[in-house]
């Protein structure tokens, strides 16, 4: 039988570990206990739980005026990489080494934020032989959670660690069978997930993508709703994130869900009365727009030290006054934002949005297709996207202007939104392998896109630095460079183009598309 080598129980007081050590005094073991130790933990994770969902736990622990970032396995409580001093706002920041690389990985650009506090006593104790070789550890934990910057405190049922030692199996099973004696239940939840369910946080709660289940003969008003009550959601809970800049992806998420909202509404059209709609529409639409030239700045931050890196070695400092210039600029258009976002219009906004979607009560007669069923009103517009989408993709020549496959791109955008909305009235892995090639597709038409963009606003940028700054021509000369480099890249997208829709546009594909999404005979043209 496999004997697991770490187990750890629950003990209903303090005192029963003591009976049980006071039990093994009699066997040919030594026990030597060790001082308490008090140690002050601060569990980190992303806004989107990123370190849980890949089993993992960051904390910062502060012992004898030591502090150390750990990381821990969940399920094991056992520390496997470490680094010294506090956690870091974000992954990058941390010292080089393993722990830097496994956050860089699973964390990427996401902020680490405290989600609880601990205040634990960890009374250490060794079983060891005659000759003093230690046996098995053992150790006993208690201590209290909180949120972080909240008073109120949750107290631990007390734990008892047992971890056997390489080597020494037998000792091990023989303290178990002496504990499976007792009436102490056995633990396999992590102590950081324990502290979570006392704290009432909910990891992988938060979804910027809709995973709903939708019933194919649900009303399609109804099942619009349930859509766009989503979104809503998505953009309320990234709206704080966004105002106080924690990191980019808060507005990249808020800036999405504006995006899906302003298509969904584009593609139920006659499922809401029009004019209720229009205003929602073109409110939705200035929303969106107020977030263009900050995450336009928040791209270039990013993909900085990607540009640098791209550089001549002897060229790198040159290009430093830029990001001087980003960092500037990105400052003052996230200040315009937050005090856009924070202002009675933005909230009346959300607040009116979500009125209208729980109301129950439309003021005048429903739309013509509010009553037909979802089902049939996903196929009518996932089908007529994708003919729209095919017909755009072969129209394109290599003499096509940029603007027809950004064109190309935006319908690829909506067509795939369709079928995240949609998706659950489909078989699961049908609608995958779609949504999958959809992604790939687009993901190569979005590099291309972005390398025209960045063109145009590098153009932009050297024009504003030589008008605002006294800039170095070197700077400017590396800039030049740079765009050289991507219009380069970019012709060798363009003619990379027709392979990558073929392999969208391919006779397996087309039948799966004419499979799924065929007019039904209850639909009407």
């Amino acid at each position: 039988m496999t004997v697991p080598s770490v187990r750890e129980y629950h003990l209903p007081d303090n005192r029963t570990i003591e009976t049980v050590l006071q039990r093994m005094q009699g066997s040919p073991w030594k026990i030597a206990c060790d001082p308490v130790r008090k140690v002050r933990r601060t569990h980190f994770d992303t806004f989107d739980w990123r370190l849980h969902d890949a089993g993992l736990a960051l904390s910062g622990e502060h012992s004898d005026d030591l502090e150390t970032s750990v990381l821990y396995r969940l399920g094991t409580g056992g520390r496997f990489l470490h680094a010294p001093g506090p956690p870091r706002s974000f992954a990058a920041d941390f010292p080089a080494g393993p722990l830097r690389d496994l956050l860089l990985k699973t964390t990427g650009i996401r902020a680490l934020l405290p989600v609880a506090e601990a205040r634990l006593e960890i009374a250490p104790c060794n079983l060891a032989d005659r000759r003093g070789k230690i046996l098995v550890k053992l150790s006993l934990l208690k201590g209290d959670f909180s949120k972080p910057g909240e008073r109120k405190t949750f107290s631990l049922t007390p734990r008892l660690r047992v971890e056997g030692v390489k080597g020494h199996k037998a000792a091990l099973c023989q303290i178990l069978a002496e504990l499976d004696r007792h009436p102490f239940p056995e633990t396999d939840r992590d102590l950081f997930e324990e502290a979570l369910d006392l704290l009432s946080q909910s990891p992988g709660e938060y979804r910027p993508k809709p995973a709903l289940a939708l019933e194919p003969d649900t009303r399609a008003d109804q099942a619009v709703r349930v859509i766009l009550l989503h979104l809503l959601e998505v953009m309320e809970t990234n709206l704080p994130g966004t105002i106080d800049n924690i990191d980019s992806e808060f507005l990249h998420d808020f800036r999405v869900a504006v995006r899906r909202t302003r298509s969904a509404l584009a593609q139920a059209k006659r499922v809401f009365p029009e004019g209720e709609i229009q205003p929602f529409r073109e409110r939705f639409k200035w929303l969106g727009s107020l977030t263009g030239p900050t995450r336009d700045l928040d791209v270039f931050l990013l993909k900085f030290p990607v540009f640098r890196e791209s550089l001549p070695v002897n060229s790198r400092e040159d290009f430093d006054p830029f990001l001087r210039f980003l960092q500037e600029h990105h400052r003052e258009e996230q200040e315009k934002l937050a005090r856009t976002l924070s202002s009675d219009k933005v909230r009346g906004l959300l607040g009116e949005w979500r009125s209208y979607l729980e109301s129950t009560s439309p003021d005048g007669p429903p739309a013509e297709r509010a009553n037909a069923p979802i089902l049939e009103v996903a196929h009518r517009q996932i089908r007529k996207l994708y003919l729209r989408l095919v017909k755009e993709g072969r129209s394109i020549a290599s003499e096509s202007p940029d603007e027809q496959i950004h064109q190309l791109r935006i319908t690829g955008k909506k067509f795939r939104y369709l079928l995240e909305f949609f998706s659950s009235l489909f078989p699961a892995k049908e609608i995958g392998r779609l949504v999958k090639a959809t992604k790939t597709l687009q993901d190569f038409l979005g590099e291309f896109n972005d390398l025209a963009v960045q063109q145009e606003k590098l153009q932009e940028f050297s024009r504003r630095l030589q008008v605002e700054q006294q800039t170095p021509a070197a700077t400017l000369v590396v800039m030049g460079r740079l765009i050289e480099d991507m219009a380069r890249r970019q012709q060798k997208m363009r003619l990379e183009f027709p392979d990558h829709f073929e392999a969208f546009d391919r006779g397996r594909l087309r039948g799966l598309c004419e499979k799924l999404f065929t007019r039904t005979k209850a639909e009407k043209p």
